[in-house]
């Protein structure tokens, strides 16, 4: 079994690629150049200087601003038969600190200049998240929340195995919650990123705002996490239908309380209407 049950990539608003040589308004878009444009900027070259050893480069996607950065995991049963994949919990942890630009340090040690070795619980993947995790899988469209396996190592955690069918896989993105106060965009159908089907995100404690790409035409679903326990006051704009969808629990909680919940919003995006792709969701 040569091929990879595991392949992790991270999702990430920290590196943008540099940006298209012309205006896109200057005639129809050109995917050939803008693949070209991406494949040169994450490829090896012989001649470039030598990558820091944490450099993230060649595993990112990039998203729009306010995304945030996360880990996406993609697990895969190659056999003929069902199969139960393990998965190690630093698969599951938030990327790196370090190798993201040149704010961060190259040799990839922490403020005292020293190196974990360490990987389940180093330094190099950030505080513990003490409100845990959105987990989503794309291929399912299914939500579950994960506490941080940092917290209880001795505990199971939900990803810590995967029932796949013979040639099935799942891509999982997992997301910090880093202010349970402030709606979050979860993921969606329409993209296995669950981040570049968006051109511009904005968020405030009342209100989600974001614009879809509209350069194709194209239906699914968009799962939005708002900070509010109950959903008799949200209103949603620019979807064709939405319903509560999970809820996400309080992990410093003990009572049955939530930080909040997760809808489903019904999307179709029209390139030839004007204002298509825009979802408001207030509450």
């Amino acid at each position: 079994d040569s091929m990879p049950r595991l392949l992790r990539l991270w999702c990430t608003e920290r590196r943008q690629p540099p940006p298209l040589s012309r205006n896109s308004t200057d005639g129809p878009r050109d995917h050939n150049e803008e693949a070209t444009r991406l494949g040169r900027f994450a490829s090896f070259s012989v001649d470039a200087p030598t990558p820091i050893a944490t450099e993230r480069k060649r595993n990112c996607i990039h998203v729009a601003a306010g995304l945030g950065t996360w880990t996406l995991l993609s697990v895969s049963n190659w056999s003929d038969s069902p199969a139960i994949i393990p998965i190690p919990a630093v698969a599951l942890l938030p990327p790196p600190q370090q190798g993201w630009g040149e704010e961060d340090k190259e040799d990839g040690t922490d403020e005292e200049g020293e190196r974990s070795s360490n990987a389940f619980d180093s330094h190099d993947h950030g505080p513990i998240r003490p409100y845990g995790f959105h987990v989503f899988g794309f291929w399912s469209g299914t939500y579950q929340w994960m506490m941080d396996p940092r917290t209880s190592p001795q505990l199971r955690y939900p990803l810590s195995t995967r029932k796949l069918q013979a040639h099935e896989t799942e891509i999982f993105h997992i997301k910090a919650i880093v202010d349970p106060k402030l709606p979050a965009y979860i993921g969606s159908s329409i993209h296995f990123s669950c981040g570049f089907e968006v051109q511009t995100i904005e968020s405030t404690e009342t209100q989600i705002w974001l614009q879809l790409r509209t350069d194709h035409h194209r239906s699914g679903y968009v799962y939005l996490y708002l900070p509010v326990p109950k959903v008799t006051a949200i209103v949603v704009q620019g979807a064709s239908s939405w319903e509560p969808f999970a809820t996400t629990p309080n992990a410093d909680d003990t009572s049955s309380s939530c930080l909040g919940c997760v809808i489903r919003a019904n999307v179709e995006i029209r390139p030839w209407e004007n204002d298509d792709g825009e979802i408001l969701v207030k509450f």
